[in-house]
């Protein structure tokens, strides 16, 4: 968005009485928008949220019933035993 005062932005150029209500006028404008996207944002950022959550909670089944069907959990009892002893 370009307005007037675009190639003055960055300098030490001081607007008069007049010029700061026409750059607060411009301002409200790109106010809006800004509002607008950070509602957007924070609708998007609650979506994610819940959808990392929800992606936590299978995650963590599938990772618990994994660990059921591990080929160390069906080793003979006296054969964990013995690992034990010698360790």
């Amino acid at each position: 968005m370009d307005s007037i005062f675009t190639d003055r932005l960055g300098t030490n150029y001081v607007p008069s009485d007049g010029e700061i209500d026409e750059i607060k006028r411009y301002l409200s404008v790109p106010k809006a928008q800004l509002r607008e996207l950070e509602n957007e944002i924070m609708q998007i950022q609650t979506i994610l949220e819940d959808l990392m959550r929800k992606r936590d909670t299978i995650l963590a089944t599938i990772e618990g019933h994994h660990a059921l069907i591990s080929p160390a959990r069906r080793l003979p009892h006296d054969v964990v035993q013995e690992i034990f002893l010698r360790c």
